[in-house]
């Protein structure tokens, strides 16, 4: 009998309660977060997932007062949010499709332009009209229809939390040190690098990496003069010279000579330290090589948040703020290298500041059309870095500007004049693109950003009163010949490390640089010059990493060397 009790009880919950509008409401965003746990969307998952349950609830009032009935409006919401979610899904599932049976342009209507957009409206728009009126009308008990949709919510939220629990437990194993790993602080050293350390990160307490105590480890000898300004412009994948010509049969001689004629040092033979711009620029902003981090995490997680840390609370900017330094930084749209702790932080004025999770889960949505789209904002964010990288000077104190532009790293965006442009389809991730519309959209987008920091070198040059530093960086190269899966060898990885690496040192001759030198030197060649460090310059080595597991590095310096 007790158990005939409680089994019927428990039946008549399933059917009474109401939980499957907020399960559906709240699976896509928390599911889209479990799959990218620890690359710091947790704050944009929050408050999404607060957003989406408040509109949740309002619909569901408004429904209530036109249907009449708690239960058939908690019905009509949750085929609402399926819908709403599902957009995405659909038109990728019948792009897919169409490729598939290679129908080509035919298809063109169901998958791309305004068409497109209108035409899945009014499918969606049919169908919830449908949905409405079958549910108004309906004259049967729909506590069966409330309770299968229960159990199938709860199985969504069980399989949610399955996914956010292993995400979790994996992240926080990755970011653990290992039980043999050392836990002594041992960090830059003015000195030079201790033999068979090579300035590598040596363990994972990252307050302890630059500071002892209250001091910073890296202690400047003195400063002649004014503290110049310091430019760190980060062009993401922007290629090397020789790679432009040979796979993008572009001839980059005017924007180089443009350099050189404003005394730039070129770096011809420079490539990047790291794969990944997480890898590369945690090791350029603290000046020093990752090897110990497989040592320190599991080398096996993807977990990249140890990376953003280092972006975030880096040595440069410690030891430019202990010497007194205001930082700038420019809203870039990517979340690690979003430094909104820096003392000014520079986005477009009342504009929404979108991460990569919000645009990819409104790109999964109807929303997409009617509000500005994600290569709009994208447009947005680069031009107003541009615009506006050189406010810095104007500042009395001494400024470290940090400037990350998502160009002319895919989509593209800009034709060569600058004329704002759409992905052939899809939302123009790498996999969009077939090889010669790569190598075209890539070609044009790299004209038009050689354009805009010609004009945004000139007027920080031209704002300045004291003659500033500028470093004018790739973080990676390319990826017309990366593999999408990341296999090494199926990846030309001449292209990938290949960068562009300009330097701007003014007030002394260019003792210090030389053609291969890489961006894990580039400031501790500032230091030396301009804050009388002595800091040793590490050999200049490159790793791959797949994305999956980006600290499984391979050294790869003599595949991609001259």
């Amino acid at each position: 009998m007790m158990v005939r009790a409680k089994g019927v009880l428990t039946h008549h919950w399933i059917k009474g309660a109401v939980l499957h509008p907020w399960a559906f409401a709240t699976y896509p965003a928390l599911s889209l977060y479990a799959h990218n746990v620890g690359q710091g969307f947790l704050g944009d998952a929050i408050a999404i997932t607060f957003g989406i349950v408040l509109c949740t609830g309002l619909l569901w009032l408004l429904a209530r007062l036109v249907l009449g009935d708690w239960l058939k409006s908690a019905i009509f919401v949750s085929f609402f949010v399926t819908i709403f979610f599902l957009h995405g899904h659909v038109i990728s599932a019948v792009e897919g499709l169409s490729e598939w049976l290679h129908l080509g342009d035919s298809a063109a209507f169901f998958i791309d332009g305004r068409t497109s957009t209108f035409f899945w409206l009014g499918v969606w728009g049919t169908l919830l009209a449908i949905t409405f009126c079958l549910v108004a009308r309906s004259k049967n008990d729909l506590r069966t229809v409330n309770s299968v949709l229960n159990i199938i919510g709860l199985a969504l939220w069980m399989l949610l939390g399955a996914s956010l629990l292993i995400a979790a437990v994996s992240a926080i194993a990755g970011s653990q040190a290992t039980p043999g790993a050392t836990r002594t602080s041992v960090a830059l050293q003015t000195d030079g690098p201790n033999e068979g350390d090579d300035g590598v990160l040596s363990q994972w307490k990252w307050d302890e990496i630059c500071w002892q105590g209250d001091a910073p480890i890296v202690k400047a000898a003195g400063h002649p003069g004014s503290l110049p300004d310091i430019y760190y412009i980060i062009i993401d994948a922007y290629a090397g010279a020789e790679i432009l010509k040979d796979i993008y049969q572009l001839d980059n001689s005017e924007f180089l000579t443009y350099l050189s004629d404003r005394h730039f040092y070129i770096a011809s033979d420079s490539r990047s330290n790291y794969s990944q711009t997480a890898l590369s620029l945690a090791s350029s902003l603290n000046m020093i090589y990752l090897d110990a981090l497989p040592s320190q995490l599991d080398p096996e997680t993807s977990a990249r948040q140890p990376l953003r840390q280092m972006i975030q609370e880096s040595c440069l900017v410690r030891f430019l703020r202990e010497h007194g330094y205001t930082t700038y930084a420019y809203d870039t749209g990517y979340e690690f290298t979003n430094l909104k702790n820096a003392d000014v932080f520079v986005a477009p004025a009342g504009g929404w500041t979108r991460s990569e999770f919000t645009e990819t889960l409104i790109a999964l949505t109807p929303l997409a059309a009617f509000q500005k789209t994600w290569f709009d904002f994208r447009r947005e964010r680069i031009l107003y870095a541009f615009e506006h990288v050189a406010d810095a000077a104007d500042v009395a104190e001494p400024t470290f500007a940090f400037v990350h532009v998502l160009v002319p790293h895919w989509p593209f965006i800009f034709d060569s004049d600058g004329t704002p442009v759409e992905p052939p389809r899809g939302i123009g991730s790498r996999t969009d693109y077939e090889y010669d519309e790569f190598i075209e959209g890539y070609r044009n987008q790299l004209l038009y950003v050689n354009e805009l920091l010609m004009a945004s070198i000139d007027e920080i040059l031209s704002h300045s009163a004291t003659p500033p530093v500028i470093i004018l960086q790739a973080d990676h190269g390319p990826d017309a010949r990366l593999d999408f899966d990341w296999n090494i060898e199926e990846t030309y990885l001449p292209e990938r490390m290949s960068i562009l690496n300009a330097l701007y040192l003014p007030g002394q001759e260019d003792i210090d640089l030389y053609p291969a030198i890489t961006p894990v030197n580039a400031f501790r060649v500032v230091l030396n010059r301009y804050f009388g460090t002595d800091l040793e310059l590490l050999a200049d080595r490159s790793f791959f990493s797949e994305w999956d597991h980006p600290y499984l590095f391979i050294d790869v310096t003599h595949a991609v060397g001259d």
